[in-house]
């Protein structure tokens, strides 16, 4: 079967990096992919798109750029796109893969075709859909409370605002949200998931909350 195609547009902090994993690992894990089930494309590197027919599906990341830049990189990225969706391809576009699948840094007109998802004051259009099988997210999804932990650490260390209380921002990190708690599934009965599964609501053996304790389901895919 042809891989997952895992469009890379940006590298994460080096720190992030070290105790993290790169982008295109938070997407594996997430997923549930085998690491050879993935292709993965560094397009600000110079990597180049493989045709449409040699992936299942493509997954874009997040960036530190902007889409209104109009990088080649990202043009070129946007024009092997454009085909895919009506083709049917699965496509998830998350942050600025959201943005280039509504062609705008910040998404305040959805694409005419678009379904509307999700959205709150801060961002209307968190969320779209179009067609069945191309999402874009603005939210990261890929990212699991150590990620973040991680990023305000780091962000911390290199931030000269006496203002700014990271200890404060670092407790409000944490998974599920109550939100989400509400709605947990029952106790995860996954081979070999220790007791206390965040997936399943709880907290971790040790007391704390929020790291992944056993790999996310795989997902059901077409073909």
């Amino acid at each position: 079967m042809p891989p997952l195609l895992i469009a890379k547009t940006a590298q994460t902090l080096q720190d992030c990096a070290v105790r993290c994993g790169d982008f295109e690992d938070w997407f594996v894990r997430g997923l549930g992919f085998a690491p050879s089930e993935v292709k993965v494309v560094h397009l600000p590197e110079g990597d180049r798109l493989p045709p449409h027919c040699a992936v299942r599906g493509i997954v874009i990341t997040g960036s530190h750029a902007m889409v209104t830049e109009r990088a080649p990189w990202s043009e070129d990225l946007a024009g092997w796109v454009a085909p895919a969706v009506p083709m049917g391809m699965p496509v998830l576009g998350v942050c600025y893969g959201h943005q280039l699948l509504a062609h705008a840094q910040s998404v305040l007109r959805l694409p005419e075709q678009a379904v509307h998802l999700v959205g709150n004051d801060y961002e209307p259009h968190h969320a779209f859909r179009i067609g069945e099988r191309a999402w874009g997210v603005q939210f990261h999804l890929e990212f699991d409370t150590h990620i973040m932990h991680t990023y305000v650490q780091v962000r911390a260390a290199r931030c000269e605002d006496p203002q700014r209380d990271w200890e404060a921002i670092r407790a409000t990190v944490r998974y599920p949200t109550p939100r989400a708690r509400r709605s947990a599934p029952s106790p995860c009965r996954r081979a070999g998931c220790p007791a206390g599964c965040v997936r399943c609501g709880g907290n971790r053996p040790d007391g704390r909350a929020g790291d992944w304790h056993c790999p996310p389901p795989r997902l059901r895919r077409a073909g």
